[in-house]
């Protein structure tokens, strides 16, 4: 069991460390996505492309929070409270 115990210990390592890193790149990508969803200016084709970035982004920072609440990093009301927020500040910055 000491072997199991010290994998579990570098994946958790692995992960505190990983995943800061992915909430930046999400933030970076979604915030960029979102502004220019904001545009008058984007044609419909672009529109719906910028869309799907969006909704990815979303997908990928769920999965990832339930990864993290999974391994008992995050408790699922702190998951939850963080996750509105997000889906408040989404609708602030889609719906003018």
């Amino acid at each position: 069991m000491p072997m199991r115990d010290e994998q579990t210990r570098n994946y958790g390592d692995v992960l505190r460390h990983i995943v800061p890193e992915i909430h930046n790149a999400l933030a970076v990508i979604l915030g960029n996505a979102q502004l220019l969803l904001l545009g008058t200016t984007v044609n419909p084709e672009d529109r719906a492309k910028l869309k799907a970035i969006e909704r990815g982004s979303f997908r990928i920072q769920t999965l990832v929070e339930e990864l993290m609440q999974e391994r008992g990093f995050i408790s699922s009301s702190l998951r939850s409270q963080e996750h509105g927020a997000s889906r408040r500040q989404h609708i602030r910055a889609v719906v003018p």
